[in-house]
C-alpha cells in the first residue's frame, strides 16, 4: 500500500511511519518544513532499511503534491485538530474526491464529531474515512464496547491517559493541552449536559502494573472527543474524561493557568508553545518513562449494578 503521513516527522507520525515501512508498505514523510520531511526520510530509511521518501505540502495550500505521487491512503497526523481555520475538512475532501482511505489521530471533539457529514460521500467513493484513530477515542471506544459488551445498560465512562515525564511529546500536544486550559468544557452529567473547565476537577486515579505496586497519578478534566461521542453512541448518562502529568510542579502549574484564564484571556502564541515544549524536554530525566491508560464502565446487569475496568502500563 503507499501511503502519505502528514506530519511524518512528529512523535506519532514519526512512529507510524516507522511501522508502515518496516511492514512492507510504501511510506511518504510529508510536511510543511521541506527540510524536517527530508532528514525524517532519510533517518527512518536508515532506521528500517526501507525506502521512504519525503513530500513537502501544507495543509492550508495545494494538496497537488499529495496525491500526485497516487497514494492508496493518507494520514493526518499533524493537527493541532482544533485550530484548522477555513475550510477544516478539505484533506479529507479532497480524499474522498480521489477515492483515497483517509485516517486521522485527532483527539478534537467537534472535529471528530463533524468527520460524520462525509459518511455518505466517502461510501459513494467506496473508502474509508475515519477521525480519533488514536487513544481517543479509537481505544477508548474500542474498550468501552468490549467491557460493556455483556451489560444490560452502560450508565457512567470514565477514562483517563496520564503519561510518564519521559514521554515523547510535540507542539501539537502541548498545543491541544494548553489550549483548553481554563476554558469551558460541556460534558455529560447525570443525563444533562453542564460545563466544567479545562484542567480542573482533580482525580487521583490509581492504575493496576505487573509488578504489584499500584501506579498513583493525578488526572484533571480536558476536553475528548468521548464526551460528545460516547453519550449518544453508548447511551452513558455522564461520561469523565481526565488527562493528566507525572510531575506536579506541571499539574499545578496548568492548574494555575486554568484559574487565571478565568480572569484574563490569555492567548497561546506559537513562540510560547515551543518554550513550553524546550521547558518539557528539559525536566524529562524528572520523571520517569511508566504511564498508562484506565477505562471505566459502570452499567447494570440483570437489575444489578456493575463496575468493570481496564488498565494499561505502557
Amino acid at each position: 500500500m503507499r501511503v502519505v503521513v502528514v506530519g511524518g516527522y512528529g512523535v506519532f507520525g514519526g512512529n507510524l511511519v516507522e511501522m508502515l515501512a518496516r511492514d512492507g508498505h510504501d511510506v511518504w514523510v510529508a510536511g510543511r518544513e521541506s527540510a524536517k520531511v527530508a532528514l525524517a526520510a532519510v533517518m527512518f530509511a536508515s532506521q528500517t532499511g526501507k525506502n521512504i521518501e519525503s513530500l513537502q505540502v501544507d495543509l492550508s495550500a495545494d494538496l497537488t503534491p499529495i496525491f500526485a505521487v497516487q497514494p492508496d491512503a493518507v494520514v493526518d497526523a499533524a493537527g493541532p485538530y482544533h485550530a484548522y481555520g477555513g475550510d477544516t475538512y478539505r484533506l479529507p475532501k479532497a480524499c474522498i474526491a480521489r477515492a483515497v482511505h483517509y485516517l486521522d489521530l485527532s483527539d478534537s471533539g467537534p472535529f471528530t464529531e463533524g468527520i460524520s457529514a462525509f459518511d455518505d460521500a466517502a461510501k459513494a467513493a467506496q473508502v474509508t474515512v475515519l477521525s480519533g484513530a488514536s487513544s481517543v477515542p479509537g481505544l477508548s471506544s474500542s474498550v468501552v464496547a468490549a467491557l460493556g459488551s455483556d451489560l444490560d445498560a452502560i450508565n457512567v465512562i470514565e477514562s483517563a491517559i496520564l503519561p510518564g515525564n519521559d514521554a515523547p511529546r510535540g507542539v501539537s500536544v502541548i498545543s491541544s493541552i494548553v489550549s483548553q486550559v481554563g476554558k469551558p468544557l460541556a460534558v455529560m452529567r447525570g443525563g444533562r449536559w453542564i460545563k466544567v473547565h479545562g484542567w480542573e476537577e482533580r482525580e487521583l486515579f490509581v492504575l493496576k502494573t505487573p509488578w504489584g505496586k499500584d501506579l498513583r497519578r493525578a488526572g484533571y478534566a480536558i476536553g475528548a472527543p468521548d464526551h460528545i461521542l460516547f453519550p449518544t453512541f453508548f447511551g452513558a448518562r455522564s461520561v469523565r474524561f481526565h488527562a493528566g502529568l507525572e510531575l506536579p510542579i506541571m499539574n499545578g502549574s496548568l492548574f494555575a493557568l486554568s484559574w487565571l484564564r478565568r480572569v484574563i484571556p490569555l492567548p497561546s502564541p506559537s513562540w510560547a508553545l515551543r518554550a513550553l515544549k524546550m521547558l518539557a524536554d528539559a525536566m524529562r530525566p524528572l520523571g520517569s518513562d511508566i504511564g498508562g491508560m484506565l477505562v471505566r464502565v459502570r452499567g447494570t446487569r440483570a437489575g444489578k449494578a456493575v463496575t468493570k475496568e481496564w488498565h494499561l502500563i505502557a
